[in-house]
């Protein structure tokens, strides 16, 4: 994706300037991130709210529990991604592509089909010194043929889509790919479909101020 092509780019990243503000999560200290936080007249906002600016999602402001997680993890085995080929699929916020660049691998592309997510990808990408590739393309249920690794957080969010997503990322292991999740304990997932790598305390739904934390798990499917 082109972002100087994005026609709802200055609404958004004004939005995101004025009503964001950067902080460090306890989990990662290597990265810093714009995200909304209480502070913000907008955290508790209806997504009607956000209407004005062109916003019709609001997900994209937040670093959510599985994001923390997923790249936590990598960067504590950082030679699971070092000299690999990353795809990261819902890039969101932006985090789990700065993880893998900072971890060295040799190509990123973090995809989101919200283009304001795109946005808020490359101001934090900027925001810590460095560089990775954003699309559009929505890569579920693709072969993925040019990605060694798949990166997904917090996909797990309802039972139908569960069940979609493992059912493709099982075919994605069968064809070689490492794929590396994680879930903030929404109970979607069976324990015998996948494989635990690692449990974290993570910043619950965006509440960094008041430090409210969930238990989550990044984990491989089985």
């Amino acid at each position: 994706m082109s972002l100087s092509r994005h026609d709802n780019l200055d609404n958004v990243t004004g939005f995101v300037m004025n009503y964001t503000e950067v902080v460090t999560f306890p989990l990662l200290p290597e990265i810093r991130l714009r995200v909304l936080t209480e502070k913000s007249e907008y955290f508790y906002a209806k997504e009607s709210e956000f209407a004005k600016y062109g916003i019709s999602d609001p997900f994209f402001l937040f670093c959510w529990p599985g994001g923390q997680a997923l790249s936590r993890f990598v960067l504590d085995n950082s030679g699971l991604l070092r000299g690999r080929k990353v795809l990261v699929f819902g890039a969101g916020c932006g985090v789990e592509g700065i993880a893998a660049r900072l971890c060295g691998a040799e190509y990123v592309l973090a995809s989101d089909t919200d283009p304001n997510a795109l946005v808020m990808s490359s101001i934090n990408m900027k925001l810590n010194c460095v560089e990775f590739e954003l699309t559009e393309k929505d890569f579920f249920l693709s072969d993925c043929s040019y990605f060694d690794v798949i990166l997904a957080g917090d996909m797990f969010y309802d039972n139908r889509m569960t069940e979609q997503v493992t059912g493709w990322m099982r075919s994605l292991k069968r064809n070689g790919k490492s794929v590396l999740c994680a879930d903030p304990s929404r109970g979607n997932l069976k324990s015998g479909e996948i494989d635990i790598l690692g449990t974290y305390d993570t910043i619950r739904d965006g509440e960094i101020i008041t430090g409210k934390s969930v238990k989550t798990t990044v984990f491989t499917i089985r």
